[in-house]
């Protein structure tokens, strides 16, 4: 169906994703993190492998930042908190929201991030990130 190598995989870990999504909602509570987790490890690869093949639709703050993304060669949409991803592709997000008009600043990663040369905190990096287009 998909001609791309790499879009091939990406839908893969989007199927991936989708599966510890689903088993998380019905594992008990404990077990929950574990499925979680899985899921955005696997779709921090996805964004990471093929970053131009996504897109920003939504976002919702209801205690926490929650982006809608899009695969557009599969059109399989997710919902994501990006803070539980890594730096590269949190901040890949970041440019994608601010392209289509969706404004957020980092709100804290799960461990501590290694910025960019030059830049002391979070919030440098947000500030840099809206002035670099």
């Amino acid at each position: 169906m998909y001609k791309c190598r790499r879009t091939k995989r990406v839908v893969q870990l989007l199927a991936m994703a989708d599966q510890c999504n689903r088993v998380a909602k019905q594992a008990c509570t404990s077990d929950q993190g574990t499925w979680y987790r899985k899921k955005d490890r696997a779709l921090d690869q996805a964004i990471r492998e093929a970053p131009e093949e996504f897109v920003v639709d939504s976002m919702q703050v209801n205690g926490q930042l929650v982006l809608g993304i899009t695969h557009r060669p599969s059109g399989r949409r997710i919902h994501m908190v990006p803070n539980r991803l890594t730096l590269q592709a949190q901040v890949v997000l970041h440019r994608m929201a601010r392209s289509v008009g969706l404004e957020y600043n980092f709100l804290r990663f799960a461990s501590e991030p290694v910025l960019p040369e030059g830049l002391a905190n979070l919030h440098q990096l947000s500030e840099a990130l809206s002035h670099d287009s």
